[in-house]
Parts: structure tokens; C-alpha cells; sequence
């Protein structure tokens, strides 16, 4: 049996074509017997808004977020386009620009240089990925890093390996998912799968600044090592975007499985993890609707705090 925990009250939402009654539940009532639990992160985001629209109110003015890019493809858009609509509905201004396959590295660092030169911006975003030409580490390091709200330059990633802060967006997510269902990480054996830098590397280092027990794994991680570390985790993070890869079969009933992961085949984005896993994990985030909403919330508290900086 499954649960929907949504941070509110608890009460049943509808009864699926399986008979499976699914359930709000909030983390301070964990009185149900149900074995598993669908953790509802579009919900936590939209709880979310209304901090934000109120610290903007107490701003006294939009904040500005520049979102460049320089890819068509329909996901990258979508993307864009589900910032731009929760950007509409807290208040915070965007300015858009996109660049076509003609444009060159040097011009997309030039209007980055402007941007900053204005002074006007809270935040500024490359959103990744860009053209397999393009190196994208040497883009993303014009951004100084008191405008970097994606915790992507070098310098204020750095920040975060050794000082803790500030939280890559997608480590705040994580970070939102674990407190609200009361997972405690500490000592706890915690496996990331997937090394990049969007997901598994940062996820990996707060986890260990969280003095968690972490291994991370990866494509070439070996079969054996990779199922056994799978089945005997307490927290699994997924975030190497190769869809439906951990089954129901791979994990245990008690691990909270949190998928980070993220890829798109046709207009359908999927997750790391088979669907399926939601009937045996304890705690479970879908994708979509899981980890992505939370992690463009913290992308705009990290605009509006840009902003309460410069008051």
C-alpha cells in the first residue's frame, strides 16, 4: 500500500484503476501501518511559494534572473519554460536570452560580461546543456559568484566543498525532502548513483559533510559491488540519467530512494528509477513531480537572497 506525504494533513485522494488508496500524509503524523510512501514534491513546492512571494513583498521589488541558453531542443525549452511560469507567480522578473546554433562561445561570454556589467540581475543561469563544442565550465566562470544562484562556477562551487555553503540547488532539494520526512543521514549508509556535477558529485559531498556513510557508484562500477550496495542501503540518491535502471528488485523495503535522475525520450521524461519501486521503498520520489520542483524553488530563494544582499 502507498502513501502520497505532502506535508499536510492526512486524507485520502483517490483510489487507483489497482485499488491502491493513495494518501497526504504529513511527516508529524507518522501513525499509518502503510509500507511505503510517494513523497509529493511539486506540493512542497508549492508550499514554498508563499515564502517566497512574501519575502519579495518585504523586498519591495522583483528580483531579476537572466536565463541564457543556446540549444532548441524541446526539453531544454520545457525547462526554461517551467522557471519562467514560477518566476510569473512569485514575482521575480526574467530575462530570456537565447542563442541559435550560430552563435559562438565568445558571444554567449560577452553577454554574460554585459549582464554582470549592468549590474541589474540577482541571478544568472546558463542552462546546461549547451553545444558539445562549447566548453561550458569556462562559460559558466563568468558568472561572479554573488549572482551564481546555481552554484555551478568553480569558485562558489568550491565554497561549498569547503565551507558548506552556499547549497547547490538540487542538494537544497534533497537536503528539503530528507527533513521533511525526518530522515536523519548521519552515520546512515547512503549510496549516490552517478557522479556528475549537476547530481552525484554535490549530493555526495554534502552527504559527507552530513557525516553520512557514502559510496557513490556509476556505469562502471562492477555488477556484484553495485547490487550488493544497492540492497544494503539505508538512502539511496539517483542522478545519472539513465531511465529506469534501479528496479524493485535492486533495493530493500526499508531504503528512502530519492530520484534525482532525469532523461527525455520522445517528450517523456523519466527517472532513474522503475515506477515500480515506489510499491517496495519506505520513502520515494517520482519524476517527474519528486526533486525537480523543490530544485527550482531553491533556485529562486537563491535569486531573492541575491537580492536582500544588495538592500
Amino acid at each position: 500500500m502507498r502513501r502520497w506525504w505532502s506535508g499536510q494533513s492526512q486524507q485520502t485522494v483517490n483510489l487507483s484503476p489497482f485499488g491502491l488508496r493513495w494518501f497526504k500524509s504529513s511527516p508529524a503524523h507518522q501513525t499509518s501501518t502503510f509500507n511505503s510512501m510517494i513523497y509529493n514534491g511539486k506540493e512542497a513546492s508549492e508550499q514554498m511559494k508563499l515564502t517566497l512571494r512574501s519575502n519579495i513583498a518585504s523586498l519591495g521589488r522583483s528580483p531579476i534572473l537572466a536565463i541564457i541558453s543556446a540549444t532548441d531542443h524541446p526539453s531544454i525549452q520545457s525547462f526554461i519554460k517551467i522557471k519562467r511560469t514560477y518566476a510569473e507567480e512569485i514575482g521575480v522578473t526574467i530575462l530570456e536570452r537565447h542563442f541559435d546554433t550560430s552563435a559562438t562561445q565568445e558571444m554567449i561570454k560577452h553577454h554574460i560580461r554585459d549582464l554582470v556589467q549592468e549590474k541589474s540581475c540577482d541571478g544568472i543561469i546558463v542552462q546546461l546543456p549547451l553545444p558539445p563544442s562549447f566548453n561550458a565550465q569556462e562559460i559558466l566562470d563568468c558568472i561572479p559568484s554573488h549572482v551564481d544562484v546555481d552554484v555551478l562556477t568553480t569558485h562558489a562551487y568550491q565554497k561549498f566543498e569547503h565551507e558548506g555553503s552556499p547549497l547547490p540547488t538540487v542538494v537544497s532539494a534533497v537536503a528539503h525532502i530528507l527533513s521533511d520526512t525526518k530522515t536523519d543521514i548521519s552515520s546512515k549508509n547512503m549510496v549516490i548513483v552517478g557522479r556528475g556535477k549537476l547530481v552525484g558529485a554535490p549530493v555526495c559531498t554534502w552527504a559527507q559533510q552530513q557525516r553520512a556513510h557514502v559510496t557513490a557508484i556509476d556505469k562502471d562500477t562492477p555488477a556484484d559491488i553495485r547490487a550488493e550496495l544497492l540492497k544494503n542501503a539505508d538512502i539511496i540518491v539517483a542522478g545519472s540519467g539513465s531511465p529506469h535502471h534501479i528496479t524493485p528488485e535492486d533495493i530493500s523495503s526499508d531504503v528512502v530512494l530519492i530520484d534525482a535522475g532525469t532523461s527525455e525520450d520522445a517528450g517523456v521524461l523519466s527517472g532513474d528509477c522503475d515506477p515500480l519501486c515506489a510499491t517496495k521503498a519506505r520513502i520515494f520520489t517520482p519524476v517527474p513531480g519528486g526533486v525537480g520542483p523543490l530544485t527550482v524553488s531553491y533556485l529562486f530563494q537563491n535569486v531573492i537572497l541575491s537580492a536582500q544582499r544588495k538592500r
